[in-house]
């Protein structure tokens, strides 16, 4: 599964197409329909600090990442982190998942695709006979149908276009550019902060059937965008200074000056570190660790 922090972290990957690759691939997982385990997981990530498998993590912030993703029985744990958690993961050996870099990760997922390797959409059987019903009303086009991710993806020259996925609560055809996309009849959904996809949401095969002639109206206005080369504009995310920050800048003002000194890039990366705490004493704390580090002009990724 994937939320809008994973997201954040994916966009500070430094190489460009490995960054748009992952963002890409992250997007099939956003927001899927997993309360009860969203209940259950942060409360088992706190539990997990004190965990002795996790002891060689000196950061309590970061044993409690890796407990809710254990919570949520995610089989790896992507992460930018290589200060801490990246260097500690060979002495992390009793962790249920594995640890990987993006650029592992994306590795792995390069490895799955072209070696037929077992990546399985979610829930596939519950929607059997949707997802028979979509690739019914697709077969009509003259797209390719690839397996990608372990979803059907239909594809143009290379460029996805549509594809199918599997949610708790419904069937979805995710439209790659959808916000190009008229929708008249006001069908697609937005998921999370998502800025080019969109999907539409079914939860039966005989609505699939009965709006059969909508959906072929979209799939050829997303086939015809394609063709003409659109593509949506994306913007970089605003990233929220936290308060605790904006305070630490009024009574420091040498300290303002040095994070202000920094690249763009260097301050994006601090910014979306330290918001990712939820509670304030976190952010605090995360601030006053990092000073050293911006005083000296380098980043959150930068080696100390």
């Amino acid at each position: 599964m994937a939320s809008q922090r994973t997201l954040d972290e994916l966009s500070r990957t430094k190489k460009r197409s490995l960054r748009e690759h992952l963002l890409e691939y992250a997007v099939s997982f956003v927001n899927r329909d997993l309360e009860e385990d969203r209940r259950f997981a942060p409360d088992f990530g706190r539990r997990m600090i004190d965990a002795t498998f996790l002891a060689a993590l000196p950061d309590l912030p970061d044993r409690e990442l890796i407990g809710n993703a254990i919570g949520f029985g995610c089989d790896a744990f992507c992460t930018c982190d290589r200060t801490t958690i990246v260097r500690k993961r060979d002495l992390l050996r009793q962790v249920p998942l594995r640890i990987v870099t993006p650029g592992e990760w994306w590795a792995h997922i390069r490895r799955g695709l072209l070696y037929g390797a077992s990546m399985e959409m979610a829930y596939r059987e519950r929607w059997q006979a949707e997802i028979a019903e979509l690739q019914r009303i697709l077969s009509g086009f003259d797209l390719r149908e690839e397996c990608k991710w372990g979803k059907p993806c239909y594809t143009m020259d290379g460029k996805n276009v549509v594809i199918i996925q599997g949610f708790k609560e419904y069937c979805a055809m995710g439209f790659v550019q959808g916000a190009l996309l008229k929708d008249p009849k006001k069908l697609l959904v937005q998921l999370g902060q998502v800025q080019a996809a969109r999907v539409m949401k079914f939860t039966s095969a005989k609505e699939i059937a009965t709006k059969a002639a909508t959906i072929k109206a979209y799939v050829r206005e997303a086939v015809a965008a394609e063709k003409a080369g659109m593509k949506v504009e994306t913007k970089r995310p605003e990233v929220p200074v936290p308060e605790e920050l904006k305070e630490k800048f009024r009574n420091d003002p040498r300290f303002k000056s040095a994070f202000e000194a920094l690249t763009p890039g260097r301050q994006r990366g601090y910014l979306f570190y330290f918001a990712g705490a939820k509670q304030s004493g976190t952010r605090i704390a995360r601030i006053e660790k990092a000073m050293p580090a911006i005083f000296e002009g380098r980043g959150v990724l930068d080696p100390r």
